[in-house]
């Protein structure tokens, strides 16, 4: 399957299992608009992430709650601008190394170095819950989507009556590793208990 033959099936999960989740999504941005804003951060991203934001340019934090616009795991999706300000961010301060890029605000990060044999992989950290050094939580974009739909298709991830994310913890991190052999992250006997929304 193709990249973007995941990104339409995890999309059609969301949409007709009638996730609120979906209308939060902003629309993509024109294929040379995310490359001269790649460039311009100073970004050499993966044909991945490229496609990503073709894609969707994350979600709108405009009337949603963080509960109603969580994506699984990961947490709220990134628009490519707010991505990039906080890339730049750390490139002054230095909360992790520099060749991780933010895609998700729990913080999902991506590995965008070239001579790094776990480039395309991504990591989590997560100071307020010890998570101090970014560990691998998804073994590419590709696995992280593949990962998400088969956690919404089995209903392991959901949204409950008032439209906030819920999940299975245990369910989780079984699918999880088994979709995400070198990943670290869901090896840990409590890495599915690491979400809090409160």
């Amino acid at each position: 399957m193709s990249f973007r033959s995941t990104l339409a099936t995890f999309e059609h999960q969301l949409v007709v299992a009638g996730y609120p989740v979906a209308q939060y999504w902003n629309a993509g941005l024109e294929a040379g608009t995310v490359r001269d804003l790649f460039a311009a951060a100073g970004v050499v991203p993966t044909p991945e992430l490229l496609a990503l934001y073709t894609w969707k340019n994350g979600q709108s934090y405009e009337g949603g709650l963080v509960g109603e616009l969580w994506v699984g795991a990961p947490g709220v999706f990134y628009p490519l601008e707010m991505a990039i300000e906080e890339y730049a961010l750390n490139q002054k301060e230095h909360f992790y190394e520099p060749h991780f890029f933010p895609l998700f605000d729990d913080t999902l990060l991506l590995n965008l170095d070239p001579q790094s044999p776990h480039h395309g992989r991504l990591y989590r950290w997560c100071p307020s819950l010890l998570l101090l050094t970014p560990e691998r939580m998804y073994d590419s974009l590709e696995a992280m989507l593949a990962t998400l739909t088969a956690c919404f298709a089995q209903g392991v991830y959901w949204y409950n009556a008032d439209g906030y994310f819920d999940y299975d913890m245990d369910a989780e991190g079984v699918l999880a590793k088994a979709l995400n052999p070198h990943a670290t992250y869901w090896q840990a006997e409590d890495a599915g208990n690491t979400i809090n929304l409160n």
